[in-house]
């Protein structure tokens, strides 16, 4: 008798078991197709969005994340993202080059430090213009799971944006930092975090050559460089460096720190923390008004 029951609960087990199954693969194929079809979060856009007559694409890390609020997102996409690295912005240029060639493109330099590859974009792997074979090198356990256990997918962070600017569609390019900055920067900060980086010649070496490597790889879009205010910044310094950027790698000159002066770098309320700008500092540089003024 107890062998029947054991047979019928295994039975029920493994009926039970493929239901799940069914239902998970149907789940995928309806609402997560539907999902990334038409999300608006900013990465998924970059790979399965339609972007062709975009004027101006902003790309960087958190830096940059919020610069273009109040724009027209017609004319100005911002596809920058926290702790984005080099790869991942190239991966998201390879991208950008099969669907927008016309766009102007604005790059922040400091997204050009970190080298590291990004695994959380296993999110996107059934996009059209993502590269698998980085994802395969780079980070094969996701690569292998969101290839053929797509439900994996939604395993990140990046997946729970884009289902959320699904439900928000107009919020993520209007995203815009507060004016509440962290006080402890005043006291503590007594030198930017950028000048003991940029300060280092091998350093600048490294990433001149990185803006070289990028201009000619994808010589086919119009790319620029610029580079954004931080707290307690040397004005001498990012002075010389906005510079060269302008004179050896851009097409158009976006300056946006040859009118500040040493006192808008001191100024605590211009920023959040040591690297961000507040509300107030993005007002400031006045961004999206010398963008317009480029084209």
């Amino acid at each position: 008798m107890k062998k029947l029951l054991y047979t019928f609960s295994f039975k029920n087990f493994i009926f039970n078991f493929l239901f799940i199954l069914i239902f998970f693969y149907l789940l995928q194929l309806i609402f997560l197709k539907e999902i990334f079809k038409n999300s608006e979060f900013r990465l998924n856009k970059v790979f399965n969005g339609d972007y062709n007559d975009v004027e101006n694409i902003i790309l960087g890390n958190s830096r940059s994340y919020s610069l273009s609020f109040y724009s027209d997102k017609k004319k100005n996409l911002n596809f920058s993202f926290n702790e984005m690295t080099f790869q991942n912005l190239e991966q998201i240029l390879n991208a950008i080059e099969k669907k927008s060639t016309k766009s102007n493109i604005f790059i922040e330099i400091t997204s050009l430090l970190d080298e590291e590859y990004n695994c959380s974009y296993h999110t996107f792997i059934l996009h059209e213009f993502f590269d698998l074979e980085i994802l395969k090198k780079k980070c094969k356990m996701e690569y292998y799971l969101s290839t053929y256990l797509p439900f994996f997918r939604v395993n990140s962070l990046l997946f729970y944006r884009t289902v959320y600017y699904y439900f928000n569609p107009n919020k993520d390019q209007s995203f815009v930092s507060g004016d509440i900055y962290d006080k402890s920067i005043c006291t503590n900060n007594e030198k930017g975090i950028y000048d003991l980086i940029f300060s280092k010649e091998n350093f600048l070496d490294k990433t001149f050559k990185k803006l070289e490597l990028i201009k000619s790889n994808f010589s086919n879009l119009k790319i620029n460089f610029f580079v954004l205010p931080y707290h307690k910044a040397s004005s001498n310094l990012i002075n010389d460096l906005e510079s060269i950027l302008n004179e050896e790698y851009n097409n158009n000159e976006l300056l946006l720190n040859q009118g500040l002066n040493q006192n808008f770098y001191n100024d605590c309320e211009n920023f959040l923390d040591r690297i961000h700008l507040s509300k107030k500092g993005i007002i400031k540089i006045d961004f999206i008004n010398k963008l317009s003024h480029l084209n």
